[in-house]
């Protein structure tokens, strides 16, 4: 037997006992003062991009904590980034996904993309994080990805857009 409430509770867990059921509840975060109702994941493929959404507080609340605590070495804005397909092109950086927080009215309360250095079509392993709502540039880890797309695997994910042919 397991305190489930004691231990849910004690980490920040609210957990409801009603006709034999139990909810455990994670609460949402807040960014800027704003409930973050899903998190929205974009990432691109040669021809085509796939949007998938979740709604699930801890993916949302885990993913964040990643993203925000690789903010911490700030950085120039590139010369040259974007969506590129072109092997002809040294030291480019390459958007490799896009992740925006939302609020219930799907309004974006944060975006971030993320960048890998590619010098003609070859990824060097350097990876950089833009802060969109921010306007700011951090380096970002290939360790962090990992965490992020370990995380994606947590709750339903559902696609809302796909344009890859």
């Amino acid at each position: 037997m397991v305190p489930l409430r004691f231990i849910s509770e004690a980490f920040g867990l609210t957990v409801n006992y009603k006709d034999n059921r139990i909810d455990i509840n994670f609460p949402k975060i807040k960014v800027n003062n704003t409930a973050v109702a899903s998190i929205q994941s974009q990432y691109w493929m040669t021809m085509g991009s796939v949007i998938s959404e979740s709604k699930n507080n801890i993916c949302i609340s885990r993913i964040y904590d990643v993203l925000d605590r690789a903010k911490t070495k700030e950085i120039l804005e590139p010369s040259l980034f974007g969506h590129y397909n072109s092997l002809d092109i040294p030291e480019v950086y390459n958007l490799s996904g896009k992740y925006c927080f939302t609020d219930n009215t799907n309004n974006i309360v944060e975006q971030y993309e993320i960048y890998y250095e590619a010098s003609y079509g070859m990824n060097t392993g350097v990876y950089i994080l833009r802060d969109v709502t921010n306007s700011k540039w951090h380096s970002f880890t290939q360790e962090a990805i990992y965490d992020i797309l370990e995380l994606e695997k947590l709750g339903d994910w559902h696609i809302i857009s796909n344009t890859v042919v």
